[in-house]
This record gives C-alpha cells, sequence and structure tokens, in this order.
C-alpha cells in the first residue's frame, strides 16, 4: 500500500496501526478483513481503550474499481455513532476527508468538511478550538491534527497553524518533548505532519516532523515495531522530499518559460512599436527633405526614444539641443531594419551642415544648422563603431 497519509495509531494492549501497513494486535474484525480485501489506502484508524472501540474508515479495491469501507467496533460512544452513521448503520459522512481520534473515558473528536463532533475532551482542547471559531466560521481555520491521551493530554494544530497542547508533568517524557520543542525557536509546529498519543499507555507518543523526523516513546515490547515504522517514515520522507523536489523544479522551469515568453512578447511589442516611430520620424524627414519650403523647425527624435539613462549621455543631452545621444539615434535607426555602414554614410549626407543650411530658414539658419550638425557628428560615431 502505497502511504498518502500519515497514520500512527495506538490502541488497547499493545495494539498499533501504521499505514505502511504495520499492525499488531489489531481487533479481530479489523485483523481478517485487512487479511481478505485488498486495501488500497486508509484515511483514518482510530482505538478506543476498550477492545471493540474502534473506527477505520478507507478504499478497498474490487477489480479496477475502488470502494469506501468503514468498520466501527461496536464500543464506539454513542454520540460519535449517530454522527457517522444512519439508523441502519450506513456511513454518512463527507466522502473520505473524515478524520475520527478516539480518547480515554469515551472521550472521542471529529470532524469532515462540513461538520465537527466532540465529546468529554479536556477543557482546554474544547478552549483553544472554539477561539479558532467565530460566528462566521473558522478564524484559524478547522482541524488538521489532533491527539488525545491518558491524564488529559491534548495536541490540536488548525489548518492555518493555530496550535494548542497540554502534557502533564506526569508524562514526564512525553512533557520533556513538547516542553523543549516549545522552547526550540528552530521548531514549526505548523510544519507537523502527525502527532499520536497513546490513550491507554501513558507516556507513549509519535510525532512525525516535515519530511524526515520521527520522534516518539513506545513500549520496550513495540521497539523492534517502532524502529521499523520509523525507517519506513524516513523511506517515505525521502520518495516525497525527491518528488516534492522535482515538482518545485517543473514549476520553477515553468514559471521560468513563461516569463522568458512573457519578456519575448514584450520585446516584440516594443520592436514594432520602435519601428512605426522611424517610420513616422523617417516619412517627417523625407517630406521635409522634398519640400521647397525653407525649415524652420527641426525634426527631433520621437521623446520616447531618448530614453538612454547613461550618466555621460545624460549630461551631453542637457549641454546640447538634440536631446538625444549616440544610443536613443542608434536604437531608432537599427528600427529601419536597414542599419550597415553604407546605409548611415548614405543617411549621414543628408544632415551634413553646410547641406542641410541650405535648405533652412534664414531666420532660423544658426540654431537649425547647429542640431544637424549635432546629429551629423553622431552619424560618424556610429559609422566609426560599426567599421573594421
Amino acid at each position: 500500500m502505497a502511504m498518502q497519509n500519515v497514520l500512527y495509531s495506538f490502541g488497547p494492549n499493545g495494539a498499533y496501526f501504521y499505514n505502511a501497513p504495520s499492525a499488531s494486535n489489531l481487533p479481530d474484525e479489523v485483523h481478517d478483513f485487512f487479511a481478505q480485501v485488498r486495501v488500497a489506502d486508509v484515511q483514518c484508524a482510530a482505538f478506543g481503550t476498550n477492545r471493540d472501540c474502534y473506527f477505520f474508515l478507507f478504499t478497498r479495491k474490487d477489480g479496477d474499481e475502488l470502494l469506501q469501507w468503514v468498520i466501527c467496533g461496536e464500543g464506539l460512544p454513542s454520540a460519535l455513532k449517530a454522527w457517522l452513521l444512519d439508523d441502519d448503520g450506513k456511513y454518512v459522512r463527507d466522502g473520505m476527508d473524515t478524520k475520527v481520534i478516539l480518547g480515554p473515558d469515551d472521550s472521542f473528536f471529529a470532524w469532515d468538511p462540513s461538520s465537527i463532533r466532540w465529546s468529554n475532551i479536556p477543557e482546554g482542547l474544547e478552549k483553544a478550538v472554539q477561539s479558532w471559531l467565530s460566528p462566521t466560521g473558522w478564524v484559524s481555520g478547522p482541524p488538521r491534527i489532533v491527539a488525545l491521551g491518558c491524564y488529559g493530554s491534548f495536541f490540536a494544530l488548525s489548518q492555518l497553524g493555530a496550535y494548542a497542547y497540554s502534557v502533564p508533568a506526569s508524562l514526564q517524557k512525553t512533557c520533556s518533548h513538547f516542553n523543549a520543542c516549545g522552547k526550540d525557536t528552530t521548531f514549526s509546529w505548523s510544519g507537523l505532519e502527525l502527532v499520536s498519543f497513546d490513550a491507554s499507555t501513558p507516556d507513549q507518543f509519535v510525532m512525525v516532523h516535515g519530511n524526515t523526523l520521527v520522534q516518539g516513546e513506545v513500549s520496550l515490547e513495540s521497539q523492534d515495531d517502532y524502529r521499523r515504522v520509523s525507517e519506513s517514515f524516513a523511506t517515505e520522507a525521502v520518495r516525497r522530499l525527491y518528488t516534492n523536489e522535482r515538482l518545485a523544479a517543473e514549476k520553477a522551469n515553468d514559471e521560468a518559460k513563461k516569463a522568458e515568453q512573457a519578456r519575448t512578447e514584450r520585446e516584440e511589442a516594443l520592436l514594432e512599436e520602435l519601428q512605426l516611430q522611424y517610420v513616422i520620424w523617417s516619412t517627417k524627414c523625407d517630406a521635409m527633405f522634398r519640400s521647397t519650403k525653407p525649415i524652420i523647425d527641426f525634426p527631433h527624435l520621437p521623446v520616447d526614444v531618448c530614453a538612454c539613462a547613461q550618466e555621460s549621455c545624460l549630461r551631453r543631452k542637457t549641454e546640447i539641443g538634440l536631446l538625444a545621444c549616440r544610443h536613443d539615434v542608434e536604437k531608432l535607426l537599427r528600427a529601419s531594419g536597414q542599419y550597415s555602414v553604407a546605409w548611415l554614410r548614405l543617411e549621414r549626407l543628408a544632415w551634413h551642415p553646410d547641406k542641410f543650411g541650405r535648405k533652412c530658414s534664414h531666420a532660423h539658419k544658426l540654431e537649425l544648422q547647429k542640431l544637424s550638425t549635432e546629429l551629423y557628428a553622431i552619424f560618424e560615431e556610429l559609422i566609426a563603431s560599426e567599421s573594421p
């Protein structure tokens, strides 16, 4: 069975269930059923302190079909039975997302996506869960992990990371472990995947944190089984860690491709805009040179093109009247699609100060000739930079 949910449940008389699957001293009904059918995945396994108090929720294979299956012990608290089953004993909860935790003295805590029930739980746990609720719904999210143990011990963690626990000092090992976690500034309660308390035998627990850490206290009789359980968790953790890393790498690769595509699309859009600006500017210049009327206005480069922010260029733009540097001019001219040394030399001729000056209005000649001299000089720079 592939582990989909992290499960480790303690039961009476040394019973436990771990969804590797691995189990010990299961109730006869559960043991016989698991021995006869193909179980695909166990979503919930809970033991009370009595031999006939248990709840299992799982899927079983019937050919190629997966069937939902429930086994309820006769000793389940009546209030829990009423929530789980109808009068005919049919399971009525919401799909496979039901969670049931059984504790001492017929205590239980159960929930699914649409409702929640509990009975005889420690006061601290009830207050914590009530604080996660508001009249309009969950404030800190519904429960994600709940554990009930001996002597009023409990642990609870919400979907949004709120947590509460109480472990009396009489449970020395469990208390010491949880207090150490609480003092460890690097420990994240929200990183827990499992907390399970033994409701029958004091001071036994299992905690699974993140992808790698398994901690707990179990009886000497269960040490060998617990070691195998820990190794199985660790093996599965490595598998999940590898899967998570692969998924993260695939996600990063997809995001990089999307970013590259978006960048390419932006560049293509900017190039199209730049090409349009060149056509407009070039057409304006051609019309000016063909006209028999004296030139009275200089055809400055489009403002959007003159965006070079190099410090030396910014100084030059403030010192001269052209308001464009060689980088701005080069960017616009390259949008022509004809950029080359030969083409630059041909285009440069129109801006020669003497030739350009003869077309200017006498009243504006000095000012316009100065601007054409600046543009002509930039053409010279561009030709020099392109020449071998």
